[in-house]
């Protein structure tokens, strides 16, 4: 059998055009969506930055094929969740390892953002649960607490699971069913319990029954301490499992502010908490992607077109590499969708940075590791 990658994070690890889904070579998903959003990427270039384009592939496949593929060497397993953190990120990747047992593995981990969380509910001592599982906004912040398709799979997300995986789904048709339950039992179903994420701010629970809470929470617990702390042993904890199961682990940050940026602190009392765990793990525990301190900040060197009317109030940053980056989410470093003829302009890596980062900073990686557990 081949070795399996585990591949963890958050939306920068799971949305349908990512690093991860490079790796793994999935292409159809979610419906051709890496297609359509390199079209707008090219779109927006054009027409709003008056860029040619002509000089990008208009295939996103195209720039996906310029890396080596990898899947002839090994099977990929995302286990990426939008708005998870990094504590409900090492539980998936744990799992993983542990339903995977005899299989050598390689966990390729992107840090999230320090300040998310996560909070076990369940329908029988949370009060209101119904009304936080039915809220429209909550539905894309909850998780399944113990999902079961962690094996023949090739993508776990945080929804339910009642029926099988849909085709192109499966990783080993040859993996017996019964040795690997694809159907989440009822009583771990979101309707019965869940893992509430918080993503790091009350911003965008307006309305919420939960808003209140939030805002007290972020305006007044929300400290660096208790994020480094839970963070840091989250990452430590993580690293000491894998080498217990002699797992390689490659971990790396999503952006500047998953890693490096937490310790650019002019006030050491602020992380005096984290101190002792830091000093164990070391600043080398987790690999700065060359100097640039996340995915997003290292695809500035490709960078194909600015719009330098952009009203974003990201500051500045000087990265490990010596050079300043604005997260200016108008240019081509990050992702452009049109919703009815309006702009939107995210700060998700565009399926370019995405493609590109995969074959020239990941697969070497991925390459080296793979020697180690041959």
């Amino acid at each position: 059998m081949k070795p399996l990658i585990i591949c963890g994070g958050c939306s920068f690890t799971h949305s349908p055009d990512s690093w991860a889904q490079v790796l793994g070579n999935f292409r159809m998903l979610w419906n051709d969506t890496p297609q359509k959003n390199h079209n707008d990427w090219i779109t927006y270039g054009r027409e709003v930055c008056g860029e040619n384009m002509d000089n990008v592939p208009k295939n996103i496949y195209d720039v996906w094929d310029v890396g080596e593929d990898i899947t002839q060497y090994a099977d990929v397993m995302i286990v990426g969740q939008g708005a998870s953190g990094n504590e409900l990120n090492s539980r998936i990747i744990r799992k993983a390892i542990e339903l995977n047992k005899g299989r050598k593995i390689i966990v390729l981990w992107q840090l999230s953002g320090w300040n998310r969380k996560e909070y076990a509910m369940n329908k029988y001592d949370t009060i209101d649960f119904d009304t936080i599982y039915n809220e429209e906004g909550t539905r894309h912040m909850y998780s399944i607490t113990d999902a079961k398709r962690f094996r023949n799979c090739t993508h776990m997300d945080g929804q339910d699971h009642p029926i099988p995986s849909a085709t192109g789904f499966r990783m080993n048709e040859e993996v017996d069913p019964e040795d690997a339950p694809e159907i989440t039992p009822p009583e771990y179903m979101s309707t019965e319990r869940m893992w509430l994420k918080g993503g790091g701010s009350y911003s965008g629970w307006e309305g919420s029954a939960l808003y209140d809470f939030f805002k007290q929470e972020s305006e007044t617990l929300n400290t660096f301490d208790n994020a480094s702390v839970r963070n840091l042993e989250a990452i430590e904890y993580t690293k000491l499992f894998c080498e217990a199961n002699d797992v390689q682990l490659l971990t790396f940050p999503g952006w500047y502010y998953t890693w490096t940026g937490q310790f650019q602190l002019s006030d050491i009392h602020r992380s005096l908490l984290s101190k002792e765990i830091l000093d164990r793990l070391t600043l080398d525990a987790v690999d700065d992607i060359d100097g640039y301190g996340g995915i997003a900040e290292w695809g500035s060197q490709h960078e194909v077109y600015v719009n330098n009317s952009s009203n974003t109030i990201n500051p500045t940053i000087t990265l490990p590499k010596g050079i300043d980056f604005h997260q200016n989410e108008t240019a081509s470093v990050f992702e452009k969708a049109i919703n009815d003829g309006e702009w939107w302009c995210g700060n998700h890596p565009s399926a370019y940075t995405h493609a590109r980062f995969c074959n020239e900073w990941i697969k070497p990686k991925v390459l080296q590791l793979l020697d180690n557990v041959a």
